[in-house]
């Protein structure tokens, strides 16, 4: 429910609500299924966007790092979600 009231408030461009709902999604996801879960990964991709799209860059490039390290360790360098991430895809995640 929090993943689709994040979405809802991204497509508004309400970022900042998004990113908080993103961001409790990612805690319960790092809890219940680890920090290097596809699906984690892709919420932590998506605080990510949320972040740069409030024009926080420094904050937003520290986390594609995160999540860009992460993807290629856990999902190797040409997987889609990994390339996802390294291209700024908006349509994957």
């Amino acid at each position: 429910m929090r993943y689709a009231i994040a979405r809802m408030a991204a497509a508004q461009g309400r970022y900042d609500e998004a990113e908080k709902a993103y961001r409790e999604v990612h805690v319960v996801e790092e809890e219940v299924l680890g920090h290097d879960h596809p699906d984690t990964l892709t919420t932590c991709h998506w605080v990510a966007r949320m972040v740069l799209a409030q024009g926080r860059h420094d904050a937003a490039e520290r986390l594609f790092r995160q999540v860009l390290a992460t993807r290629e360790n856990v999902l190797g360098v040409d997987h889609p979600n990994t390339l996802e991430t390294l291209n700024g895809d908006e349509q994957r995640a």
